[in-house]
């Protein structure tokens, strides 16, 4: 997933869980510093799943929950391995959903065309299904592809519908059968199918939004690409990394259809003041610091649990963890409190660069752990032996901050310049042409222009013939003319043309 290999440290894991068992007298099991109520396992482990779900789920109900809309249109294929009894009763369902998928997969369709997996038929398929869902197509030109949307449309008016409830609680369940004699940290063996499902529809949403406005059809295109910026905003009401990585991918995409809706020129007036209420309506919320408080979190303290246990076979981990300070762990589990803090700060450059360097604090840390004289104090200490085993747990189960700072700021850039964007094309519609400059569009069509994130400074606007570029210099703060890595190695730019030829 997303978590860093600690090969080089694994000897010295093995040496102290071997240390541990030779020479360490038994201890009593870990006891973490949490409330008297923590769900239990039947082992007496906390159940950290089931800690978390009980705050996702608070105030919930299957009315409305789009996760119960949803699994009539995946059916419970999406459910593989879960317990679906338990899965429904925590959605307070009082019986299994009976349903079979209404959602047919691009595989499964390549399947019923006789493309079989590798063949230069199932290439070019998924290669059609990549172009289609970044640029304007006929059905006269995609066929195949026409099919599967037309396939697909009762699951597509079914997920419009769900779309539209406020609530997205989806129980975190591991799989019901994990690997025999062999223990897990539960919170990395959750089951993903159903938001990999959620992904794919929404590819098939920006798809048939293209399709239709390849002909005309604006108001349906808008109500599909909208759609699929709601699935994405209900994501990000789950807390795990990746869910929310999933969410950012279709808003990725939903911003290319909404580029494409600008750049056709097609938008009315009144159309454009209906998208800028929409996404008024529907803010991005992706709530970072909650999610190292608890999920995060969480994961970090079930691995240690595990750990103690003895094994933990998807951390690769083998060991006999005995003769440890639990103190040490629980305050390096800190860490995520500190991240948690550092995004309190408002401006998004100083929070990129404090993440930065707290991140550099962390791996500095952890490549200390493979320094030999270290590692002998480990075996003399067992503070010392508790704080570097702790440090490269941290950073095998810890997501990537610093990348989750840049992604979180794009996420929002994107938002601005669709802002932007859409004011543009008001300001095109009452006067004929694009503005020479971003503050001719305040106050009568933006309250305020927004800054680049990157660099306090303003957006760069570039008008070019009857078009325009506006766009970020990106995380190396250097103007690049609007070029970007695709561009140019070393370019960093990224943004939003409209009415310009290639060349330009």
């Amino acid at each position: 997933m997303r978590w860093l290999a600690i090969v080089a440290s694994f000897g010295g894991l093995m040496l102290l869980g071997g240390f541990a068992r030779t020479f360490s007298k038994p201890t009593s099991e870990f006891q973490f510093s949490v409330q008297d109520d923590a769900p239990r396992l039947a082992d007496g482990r906390i159940d950290f799943l089931a800690k978390l779900n009980r705050s996702l789920g608070d105030g919930v109900s299957p009315e409305d929950n789009a996760v119960v809309a949803l699994l009539d249109v995946f059916g419970m294929r999406a459910l593989k391995g879960i317990d679906q009894e338990t899965f429904s009763r925590e959605l307070g369902l009082k019986q299994v959903p009976n349903v079979r998928p209404l959602f047919v997969t691009w595989k499964e369709q390549a399947e019923t065309l006789g493309f079989s997996p590798g063949s230069p038929a199932y290439v070019q398929w998924g290669e059609s299904i990549e172009y289609t869902c970044q640029e304007l197509w006929t059905a006269e030109g995609f066929p195949d592809v026409d099919g599967w949307i037309e396939v697909n449309q009762q699951a597509v008016a079914q997920v419009v519908n769900a779309s539209q409830r406020p609530r997205f609680y989806f129980p975190l369940f591991p799989p019901k059968n994990g690997p025999e004699g062999e223990s897990n940290v539960r919170m990395l063996e959750m089951s993903l199918e159903f938001h990999e499902e959620i992904k794919e529809i929404g590819r098939v949403l920006v798809i048939r939004a293209l399709r239709q406005l390849a002909a005309d059809d604006i108001d349906s295109a808008i109500r599909d690409i909208q759609t699929a910026r709601r699935l994405a905003s209900l994501q990000t009401q789950s807390l795990t990394t990746l869910e929310l990585l999933i969410s950012m991918n279709l808003s990725r995409m939903a911003l290319g259809a909404e580029i494409k809706l600008l750049q056709s020129g097609k938008l009315s007036l009144e159309q454009c003041q209906a998208y800028r209420r929409f996404l008024t309506e529907n803010p991005l919320k992706l709530e970072l610091p909650k999610r190292f408080v608890s999920a995060e979190r969480f994961l970090y303290l079930d691995a240690i649990q595990t750990l103690e246990r003895g094994e933990a076979a998807n951390l690769n981990f083998r060991l006999k963890l005995t003769d440890l300070d639990l103190a040490v762990f629980e305050q390096r589990a800190s860490s995520y409190d500190s991240f948690a803090q550092a995004w309190a700060e408002p401006n998004d450059r100083a929070r990129l660069e404090q993440v930065q360097e707290m991140e550099a604090e962390l791996n500095k840390a952890v490549n200390s752990s493979r320094d030999i004289g270290r590692m002998a104090a480990a075996f003399l200490s067992t503070k010392a032996r508790s704080r570097m085993v702790a440090d490269m747990l941290l950073a095998t189960v810890a997501p990537t901050y610093s990348v989750l700072a840049d992604i979180e700021i794009r996420q929002y850039t994107s938002r601005d310049l669709l802002e932007v964007a859409l004011a543009m094309e008001m300001y095109r519609l009452a006067n004929g042409k694009f503005p020479e400059s971003l503050p001719e569009l305040h106050p009568e069509y933006l309250r305020e222009i927004p800054k680049d994130r990157y660099t306090d400074q303003p957006l760069a606007y570039r008008r070019i013939g009857a078009g325009y570029r506006l766009y970020s210099v990106g995380k190396n703060q250097k103007d690049d003319l609007g070029q970007t890595q695709s561009d140019s190695e070393n370019a960093d730019d990224w943004g939003i043309a409209i009415g310009l030829r290639t060349a330009d």
